[in-house]
C-alpha cells in the first residue's frame, strides 16, 4: 500500500506500543500516535512516533485531528465509555474510521453505567445503541473467544449527530 496523503492513526491505550510501531515501520508516511496510562521503556528509539501518556476520556489532540484510531479500551483505560465516545469523536476528521474492542467483562461494568441501567441486556446490541448514540455508525461487529475471555470488535466510522436516544 502506497501512501499518498498524510494519514493519521491514533492508538488508544498503545502500552509498549507494538501495533503503532510496526505500522510506522511498514508505512513511514504515516504519522503514528500512540497514548497510553504511562510511559513504557520499549517507546524509547522511536522517533518517528508521537508517544502521550493520558487516558482516552481527556485526548489531548486538537479537534478532526486524525484519520483513523485503534484502541483496545479495557477498564483500565476506560472508566467512563461514554466521555471517551464523545472524546473518540472529538479527534476524528469528518468520516474517520476507528475499531474499537472490548473483553466482555469490561463492558458489564460500562454499559450499565452509559444506559443509565436500560440496557437491552444484549451487550452487542447495547453497544450499537452506544456507538450510535455518540455519533459513529458501527460498520462491522465481531465477537472472538481466546482462553475462554470473550472479545467485541467493533469497526465504526464517524457520522452526523445521532437520532438515536436512551432505550426507555
Amino acid at each position: 500500500m502506497q501512501v499518498k496523503k498524510l494519514i493519521r492513526v491514533l492508538d488508544i491505550g498503545c502500552l509498549k506500543g507494538q501495533a503503532i510501531i510496526e505500522l510506522s515501520r511498514l508505512h513511514p508516511r504515516v504519522e503514528c500516535h500512540g497514548l497510553s496510562l504511562r510511559r513504557e521503556p520499549d517507546w524509547r528509539g522511536h522517533k518517528n512516533i508521537f508517544w502521550k501518556v493520558g487516558h482516552a476520556e481527556k485526548l489531548r489532540y486538537p479537534a478532526r485531528y486524525f484519520d483513523f484510531v485503534y484502541s483496545y479500551f479495557g477498564e483500565t483505560h476506560v472508566q467512563d465509555i461514554g466521555v471517551a465516545l464523545k472524546e473518540l469523536n472529538r479527534v476524528l476528521k469528518r468520516k474517520g474510521k476507528a475499531v474499537i474492542n472490548f473483553q466482555t467483562s469490561n463492558l458489564l461494568n460500562l454499559v450499565p453505567l452509559e444506559l443509565n441501567g436500560r440496557g437491552t441486556g444484549n451487550l452487542g446490541l447495547d453497544m450499537f445503541i452506544i456507538f450510535e448514540m455518540h455519533g459513529f455508525k458501527v460498520m462491522n461487529k465481531s465477537a472472538t473467544a481466546v482462553g475462554g475471555i470473550q472479545t467485541y470488535n467493533f469497526y465504526v466510522q464517524k457520522h452526523h449527530k445521532s437520532s438515536r436516544r436512551l432505550p426507555k
